[in-house]
């Protein structure tokens, strides 16, 4: 979904995506008014640094962040960074070279660095005004401290890795918040709301797609689980029996001793690895629709790296809330499973549709 610009009517959110919802969207952090601002009553600019006023990772700032941030110190602003960089030496650096101090505290969205620049420099939360790229940080960190937050448009596709995990979340999270956008420009409303509503229609048809999908995989992987651990026999007895004694045998170490069962992980997992691979091969030509042979290797890492991460979210899920109803461990466990199934459902979804086949272009 690509990044759409104009204001935001944030009264017309209610509960969970509000936190999340900025007062307006820009392109770049230049094309904010300063005398807007200061004539609204605002007297101090908090700045997120990495791709927001430069590239992640660099020191060039282009020419006019430069000219706007001279701008904004003529007209008497304060300034400060706000960063949840993890090399404080080339933030300061950054710093120095900007002549604009920086807070320290607690990554955002902590309201730490947000209320100690509005304590140094004495303004209200009111005066100020929060600009950053990204939803989870920047912008939720400022509504949280009740300071008005401007989401900027990424400037570098490239981003440390935790952020780019962020920012599957984030995509998930635009969906809701255009609804509530009234773009500053649409000279071609008409085109433009085609495009759009082909747009949903893909990820509709992606959204059902993948469930079928995910239910073959349930039926494969249940269906090779049960005939390895419950119905194939080797002379009269259990597969699972005969090999949980050879694995016993072979390894002194087997944890599971369980009579009858200790095969039953290594079959477990035998069986979700060919389900994971049938979700790969399916959703791959299917739902995302990638017919080259092309990046196939690098696709399949990616999949499986989602999906193992799912299948970790998934066993921590259900094992943290296997008491959520006291007194009823059944009815627990049950609904355990069923959120734990609805958040990994999703997570697959977006770490498909974002990581693993994600388009180049």
């Amino acid at each position: 979904m690509s990044f759409r610009t104009g204001e935001f009517q944030r009264d017309e959110l209610r509960g969970f995506f509000r936190p999340f919802c900025p007062a307006r969207a820009l392109d770049t952090v230049e094309e904010i008014n300063l005398e807007a601002l200061r004539d609204r009553g605002k007297k101090l600019i908090l700045l997120d640094v990495d791709n927001t006023l430069v590239d992640w990772r660099k020191e060039n700032f282009t020419e006019p962040v430069l000219a706007w941030l001279d701008r904004a110190k003529a007209l008497g602003f304060h300034l400060a960074l706000l960063s949840n960089t993890r090399h404080p030496e080339r933030l300061h650096r950054l710093a120095d070279r900007l002549g604009i101090p920086v807070m320290q505290g607690k990554f955002k969205p902590s309201r730490t660095m947000f209320l100690s620049a509005l304590s140094k420099f004495g303004v209200n939360a009111d005066e100020a005004i929060m600009i950053g790229d990204q939803l989870f940080t920047d912008v939720l960190g400022a509504n949280r401290t009740g300071i008005e937050a401007v989401w900027v448009k990424q400037r570098s596709p490239k981003d440390f890795i935790g952020t780019k995990v962020s920012r599957m979340g984030e995509r998930f999270m635009r969906s809701r918040l255009y609804r509530v956008l009234v773009e500053a420009e649409n000279p071609v409303e008409g085109i433009d709301a085609e495009t759009r509503s082909s747009a949903q229609n893909s990820i509709n048809t992606q959204l059902f797609r993948f469930v079928v999908v995910g239910a073959t995989s349930f039926f494969i992987d249940a269906t090779i689980r049960f005939m390895l651990c419950r119905f194939i026999k080797v002379d009269g007895r259990l597969l699972s029996q005969v090999a949980g004694e050879w694995l016993e045998k072979s390894f002194t170490w087997w944890p599971w001793h369980e009579p009858g069962k200790q095969a039953y992980p290594p079959f477990i997992l035998f069986a979700a690895l060919v389900a994971m691979y049938n979700s790969f091969v399916w959703n791959r030509r299917w739902t995302f629709e990638i017919q080259s042979a092309e990046d196939r290797s690098r696709q399949l890492v990616k999949f499986y790296t989602i999906s193992i991460i799912g299948l970790f979210l998934n066993t921590f899920i259900t094992t943290r809330l296997d008491k959520i109803i006291s007194g009823h461990p059944t009815l627990s466990l049950g609904v355990a499973t069923v959120l734990a199934a609805l958040f990994v459902a999703v997570w697959n979804f977006l770490g498909q549709r974002f990581f693993a086949f994600r388009s180049k272009s």
